[in-house]
């Protein structure tokens, strides 16, 4: 098995998240890639943590 390394989100790239999820807690496939392209993540990893922060609710 490969160990994936734990991706630690920068303050900025938090507060971000975090509006976006404020406007809309479940973004369209298209808004998620534009997120993830505006972070410099994968679209995966940005569904886990929208998944995540409903779950946080």
């Amino acid at each position: 098995h490969t160990i994936k390394k734990r991706h630690k989100f920068s303050p900025q790239d938090k507060i971000y998240l975090e509006e976006q999820f404020s406007v809309n807690p479940y973004p369209s496939t298209e808004d998620r890639a534009q997120i993830a392209q505006r972070l410099g993540i994968s679209e995966k990893m940005n569904q886990t943590w929208f998944n995540n922060a409903r779950q946080r609710q």
